[in-house]
């Protein structure tokens, strides 16, 4: 008898998988006190290391530095909001502090001579109403922030008639724009007539007394209930309108009630359910309309698990995701992530048996699951594993190695296949027959792996089975043994080119399709005739993962290469096969798909390498849903899919995820884009809000050089967001930088600009959104110099303003172009180069030229005869050259070429030959005969280098190579050669002693 192992686990409920931020990613400190998003979409993080703005990528840091721009009065900071005039406010152990749309900072603390100071310099709490005041929680009571004056006025505390200092540790305003407070004494609530805070009694004392227990933060919802987490006592909900007070306490071996009663978080989020921190017990979810529980807790050695138990706060920001602080880091959950729920291997035998899951079959509501240790079955209905231990049915031991493929033959009965051959296992009957395939098998079995199995239409006892190199495409039956093997001889493609197969089919025909490692094969089986289709690129051979039939008779395959591919037949006899590539236009035609299964006859769902998606036959669009599985350290298997209904499997390398495709949503967040940061001239602004460049940005017309970062406030998965960008006024299109967030522009022109950037959500999805700023390059001071100076001799003489336009003609020849020659000089032809460079979809050629023993003729005849033979050679390079390319010399006996291509080099060639042979030709100066030569190197863009730096650098090295090769030669640059003139220069620098 086989043995079952249970693994009981709960009916499938919300699995909470977190993305985890700490030092390392750049955190100041793994204690964190507070988050807030500011309302240009920017996370603000309250540390006991100071203060830090988070843009998905970047921290940017303020804490106690004093001298530094970013200095603030203290590190340990507790709460933070923000004004409707872009300011930053932050409470801190000592003092208060005020972050400016232009990122300096203000500091208030208390002063015993000012009695509109703050009235302690402890600052605990803050909040902006509706009106745009400010109200400052402080270790003394409360404070209102007069923002015409600069100051503070106190607001006293009373309870029965006394008044008291209290601390206020929160602070909330329902939606008739009362204020409560949180105090040390409890609720209050603000007296705008009196100014004055008056704690919040009721008829009934118990509940008084419940009002008047120490709490640490409170919320209201949207039935304008408050709601209040104590530090001992539970849950408090109060009601404004009927004084009704509630208490929800810890039950002892009670799941549905809070998980303990110590409260230092709380948070509401789009769906009503309260999210409830606790000082060492983790998360508690409660849903007040149906009085339910969840209990989230920190499990250890799991990397998508809470950091702690220790929850300080709870943020949910406006794309919907929860922020959650703990003295351990930062966790992050995205509702993006609820359909999915993945089951791995845990230790003491619980979860699966392996992380890999090699096949997957559904059987009602049973999926068997070939694993890569053995058989593991999971009910969809109670999400309970169980583990078949085989070993006791054979000598061979299935728990310690994988299987393959899983073929059903009816409700009891299915083949099972494995590196050791295949077995019908009996699962009512817990039997199994074993057919081994070691050398000298009594089945004649090739001794190779065996991989899928495919159940024969005539028989349903005997099974078709492809494996590793000779074992080809075999029919199987128990009784019989082998009755058929095809493709397992020389001079067959699948047999000679080492082929396997992920998948098989037999259509209605009878004809078994072949998803392999060289396109698919269709198999005649009655002759095993074979005809093979090669699905990449203008018929390459690709890999198939996956292949699939539809109703209609359509074959859907996923290629590892050529993306997903259709094949319809036509003809009378539906013999003529038709292959379409369907995913060219959505960026997935040389994509590396995984697998590929049917919903119905309209849908289809594939993976990549770990991510998936979702295909509309009818419409031929893709959705993308790359925020599903935020974690991306795992690798999806071939042809490891199924599905019932709704419920989708698929098989990684990490365990099963299962995905509700009913659940599934698409991440439509329209994310505020935001310029972050500034660099000009080496100095950094920091955007802090959207008003710190409200005008045009200047820069200075001697230096022209920018640095422009940005960011997608989509925190979802910000490595997944892109963006694009232009520079009006520089840029003719859009410039696409994927998931680069900056940009550099240098040696701009004067002139204005202006500066566009987009970017995208986490599922790829375009932002609305855009930023833009405005650029000025001013005049170099020169210039205006110029001016005045051509005014003034323009008063005096129109002869002398003549002259001095000669003269400015004559610099600017000289700062252009080469004294002797008349050619472009080395700062015209980087211009040049550099305009090339930054142009989208441009094609040129760099050439060196150098005249071979130039010295000698200078020695010879004379530096005169030198300058000549310059000039003739100069022209004669020119006469080989069109109108639209460059010559320049670079000085002494130097030159360079920019040569206009195009993508397949047409001519280049041909025009570097004939001015190799032009400069070669005999030369008569000063009667003298003189026969010269030059080394020539060539550099492509952008196949040799996609910046100036590297195509000059690379051109050089080819022509030294051609000079090095006994001078009179072209070379074109290679990385082989550049490798080689790099080890000659170790070893030249190895011999020369020290």
């Amino acid at each position: 008898m086989a043995n079952i192992f249970f693994v009981s686990l709960p009916a499938l409920a919300q699995q909470y998988r977190f993305t985890l931020l700490n030092v390392q990613d750049g955190l100041p400190s793994l204690n964190i006190n507070q988050t807030f998003q500011q309302s240009n979409g920017f996370i603000w993080l309250a540390t006991d290391a100071g203060v830090s703005r988070f843009d998905g990528k970047a921290f940017e840091h303020y804490k106690f530095s004093p001298g530094s721009p970013r200095h603030i009065s203290h590190n340990f900071i507790t709460n933070i909001v923000e004004d409707n005039d872009g300011n930053i406010w932050l409470t801190s152990e000592h003092g208060l502090n005020k972050i400016r749309p232009d990122g300096s900072v203000v500091i208030y603390l208390q002063d015993a001579k000012n009695p509109n100071s703050l009235y302690s310099n402890w600052a605990v709490s803050l909040h902006v109403n509706h009106q745009n005041e400010l109200w400052i929680g402080t270790g003394s009571g409360l404070n209102l922030y007069n923002k015409i004056k600069d100051n503070f006025q106190f607001i006293p505390y009373f309870s029965d008639g006394n008044k008291y200092l209290v601390t206020i540790y929160a602070m909330v305003e329902d939606k008739l724009g009362q204020i409560y407070t949180i105090t040390s004494n409890g609720l209050a609530l603000l007296n705008r007539e009196q100014m004055i805070l008056q704690a919040v009694v009721t008829d009934n004392a118990e509940h008084t007394t419940l009002l008047g227990k120490v709490t640490m933060t409170a919320v209201t919802d949207n039935q304008g209930i408050l709601w209040m987490g104590s530090e001992a006592d539970g849950l408090i909900s109060y009601n404004p309108k009927t004084k009704a007070v509630k208490n929800f306490k810890h039950t002892p071996n009670n799941i549905n009630s809070l998980a303990d009663n110590s409260i230092y978080a709380l948070s509401l989020s789009e769906q009503g359910d309260l999210w409830i921190g606790h000082a060492y017990k983790g998360i508690t979810i409660f849903t007040p309309q149906t009085n339910t529980y969840q209990h989230i807790i920190n499990q250890p050695f799991s990397l998508s698990s809470l950091p702690s138990n220790m929850i300080t706060h709870i943020f949910f920001d406006r794309s919907g995701m929860a922020w959650i602080s703990t003295d351990n880091g930062i966790a992050t959950y995205s509702p993006y992530t609820s359909a999915s729920y993945i089951y791995p291997r845990k230790a003491d035998n619980k979860g699966l048996s392996s992380n890999l899951i090699n096949h997957i079959v559904i059987d009602k509501n049973i999926a068997w699951l070939a694993t890569g240790q053995g058989l593991n079955t999971l009910d969809l209905e109670t999400s309970e594993i169980s583990h078949i231990n085989l070993d006791g049915l054979t000598q061979y031991q299935f728990s310690h190695d994988s299987i393959w493929n899983i073929s059903l033959i009816n409700n009891k009965l299915m083949w099972l296949s494995s590196d050791q051959g295949i077995s019908l296992f009996n699962h009512q009957a817990n039997t199994l027959n074993h057919f081994d395939n070691a050398n000298g098998n009594s089945q004649g079995f090739p001794s190779h792996e065996f991989y899928t199995l495919t159940q024969d239409k005539n028989n349903e006892m005997a099974i078709w089975i492809t494996g590793y190199i000779n074992v080809g495409l075999l029919l199987f039956d128990q009784e019989k043994g082998i009755n058929k093997q095809f493709l397992n001889t020389e001079n067959n493609k699948y047999y000679d080119e080492g082929n396997f197969t992920y998948q098989t089919l037999i259509d209605d025909n009878g004809a078994m399709w072949m998803g392999t490692t060289d396109g698919i094969f269709k198999v005649d089986l009655n002759t095993g005739a074979s005809t093979q289709y090669n699905l990449g690129i203008n018929g390459a051979n690709v890999r198939v993962s996956g292949i699939i039939r539809l109703a209609s008779g359509d074959i859907w395959a996923s290629t590892q290469g050529g993306g997903l591919v259709r094949l319809s037949f036509s003809g009378p006899d539906k013999r003529t096969v038709n292959i379409k590539t369907m995913t060219k236009k959505n960026d997935l035609f040389n994509g590396q798909l995984k697998s590929v299964i049917a919903q119905g006859e309209s849908r289809l769902w594939f993976t990549t390498s770990n991510e998936l998606y979702m295909y509309n036959i009818y419409t031929e669009q893709v959705t993308q849903y790359k925020s599903l599985l935020l974690d991306k350290n795992f690798n999806f298997i071939e042809a490891a899919i199924a599905i019932v209904d709704n419920t989708l499997l698929l098989g990684t390398n990490k365990g099963l995820i299962r995905v509700e495709t009913d659940k599934l949503s698409q991440n439509n967040f329209n994310p505020p884009i935001q310029i972050t940061e500034i660099l000009v001239a080496n100095k950094s602004t920091v955007i802090v809000s959207d008003k710190t460049f409200s005008e045009s940005l200047v820069l200075d017309g001697e230096n022209p050089n920018i640095q422009i970062y940005f960011a997608s406030l989509d925190y979802t998965a910000p490595k997944n967001n892109h963006y694009r960008y232009q520079l009006k006024g520089f840029d003719s299109d859009w410039v696409y930088s994927e998931n680069t967030n900056f940009v550099q522009y240098t040696n701009l022109d004067p002139g204005s600009y202006q500066f566009v950037v987009q970017g995208t959500n986490s599922d790829g999805v375009w932002s609305r959104d855009q930023s833009t700023m405005m650029i000025e390059v001013a005049m170099p001071i020169w210039y205006y110099l110029f001016m005045v100076l051509s005014l003034i001799t323009l008063a005096i003489s129109i002869r002398y303003i003549m002259f001095k336009k000669q003269k400015l003609i004559e610099l600017h020849q000289r700062a252009n172009y080469d004294a002797l020659t008349g050619l472009a000089n080395r700062y015209y032809l980087n211009q040049k180069l550099n305009e090339l460079v930054a142009k989208k979809d441009s094609y040129f050629a760099i050439v060196f030229v150098d005249i071979d023993h130039f010295k000698e003729v200078n020695d010879t005849l004379g530096h005169d005869a030198g300058d000549q033979l310059i000039i003739q050679i100069g022209k004669r390079l020119q006469s080989c050259l069109r109108a639209h390319d460059l010559l320049a010399r670079l000085g002494g006996d130097e030159f360079a070429i920019i040569i206009i291509t195009s993508p397949d080099d047409d001519g280049l060639a041909h025009i570097v030959e004939r001015m190799h042979k032009s400069i070669s030709a005999l030369y008569h100066i000063d009667d003298q005969r003189v026969k010269s030569s030059a080394s020539i190197g060539v550099a492509k863009f952008p196949h040799d280098g996609n910046d100036s730096k590297t195509l000059l650098k690379n051109a050089d090295i080819a022509m030294y190579a051609a000079k090095n090769s006994g001078r009179n030669n072209v070379n074109y640059y290679s990385p082989i050669l550049s490798k080689k003139m790099l080890e000659k220069f170790e070893i030249r620098n190895a011999s020369t002693p020290e």
